[in-house]
């Protein structure tokens, strides 16, 4: 060690880089010369040999991994927020802008947004072990690198550090995953954490306590690679400024999204119909039922995508306007349900189901030509 420790003190560079603060102008960690030698070269060493034997070859093999890092010029960093009630199709991975990608968590994420609640626990297997769900695995991630600065090179003013905004990207997705895919889903909080290539990398994250979403665990969204290409679409559409109709149209799109109780589910996607139908479309009339529904079919009426036949539409969107009312003024005899192809229904949830569907088709359009 005093051998080690006096070849480093002769390097400047080595000298500036051990038992010293070092990162970047706006987060330092004390990189300790003992703490590298232990934790990256001593312990993988005994592990990769299974004995306590010195192994030239492949203490080389492990030194030729870190000196990369430990001479870093930039510093990695990686901001996440996690994306719940989301599986991802095996091997899917979506680049939504440069660096913004939609991918599966590490198990470091993971347990940085466990701590925070970002991820909710689904079961307690151990004091030390948890079980996590597979819908809520996957992240929105963005990183980014900045650069390196030892403490002695440290700036007297330093700089605030400017990095994209991934919170309104992140609340973006949700919208888009409603319209493209249904469902429930919500993103939480934005955590930041060094990238796990750098030494000092220890799992450990910063976190914004924003409030959390909310979403029903029963109906998570699948995203498969065949949707990728149109969600990406949507995605850009929505960073356009939109009319302030259908902004309200998809927010209440988004609040269906959350719900857990058919009943609210129909009010949200029935207000969503009125900012969409009536308030987009500049329509004043009193007769809301007739105007949603005209509009809907008018919108919608042989839609490939909804398989629906002329007229269709319509009388769906009548019946659930006149049970949105019902449930909404408690009567004692709600009106009777139909669904998208006119026939008697009994279930309220397969109902709300089949407005989902085409409120979500409807969105879709009309964002296509706004």
């Amino acid at each position: 060690m005093r051998a080690l420790r006096a070849a480093v003190r002769s390097d400047p560079e080595l000298s500036a880089r051990f038992d010293t603060l070092v990162g970047t102008e706006f987060s330092r960690t004390r990189r300790a010369l003992d703490d590298v030698l232990m934790e990256r070269l001593l312990d993988p060493l005994i592990l990769l040999t299974e004995a306590y034997e010195f192994d030239g070859d492949k203490f080389d093999d492990l030194y030729k991994e870190l000196e990369p890092a430990l001479f870093a010029a930039r510093v990695k960093w990686v901001d996440f927020v996690p994306v719940n009630g989301v599986v991802l199709a095996q091997g899917v991975v979506v680049e939504l802008a440069p660096g913004l990608i939609l991918r599966e968590l590490s198990d470091a994420e993971i347990g940085a947004a466990l701590r925070v609640i970002g991820i909710p626990v689904e079961r307690l297997d151990t004091p030390t072990s948890v079980t996590v769900s597979r819908f809520n695995q996957v992240g929105l991630t963005f990183e980014h690198d900045h650069p390196f600065v030892a403490e002695r090179d440290l700036p007297k003013q330093t700089a605030p550090v400017v990095v994209q905004a991934i919170e309104e990207p992140a609340a973006r997705l949700i919208t888009a995953l409603r319209v493209v895919c249904g469902g429930s889903t919500a993103a939480t909080r934005r955590l930041r954490m060094l990238h796990l290539d750098e030494v000092e990398a220890s799992g450990s994250a910063e976190a914004h306590l924003t409030p959390l979403g909310t979403l029903d665990p029963e109906r998570p969204v699948v995203l498969l690679a065949n949707d990728i290409a149109e969600l990406r679409h949507v995605f850009d559409f929505l960073a356009q400024p939109l009319p302030g109709p259908l902004q309200v149209a998809l927010r209440r799109l988004n609040y269906a999204g959350t719900r857990t109780q058919a009943e609210d589910r129909l009010i949200d996607l029935i207000i969503c119909a009125e900012a969409l139908f009536i308030h987009h479309f500049g329509i004043t009339t009193h007769q809301q039922s007739a105007v949603i529904a005209d509009g809907a079919e008018q919108l919608l009426g042989g839609d490939s995508v909804l398989q629906v036949g002329p007229g269709d539409v319509n009388r769906f969107m009548r019946a659930a306007y006149r049970r949105r009312n019902s449930e909404v003024h408690g009567d004692v005899e709600p009106a009777p349900l139909l669904d998208l192809h006119g026939k008697p229904q009994t279930e309220l949830m397969r109902v709300v189901d089949d407005l989902d569907r085409v409120m979500r088709r409807a969105c879709r359009l009309v964002l296509e030509g706004s």
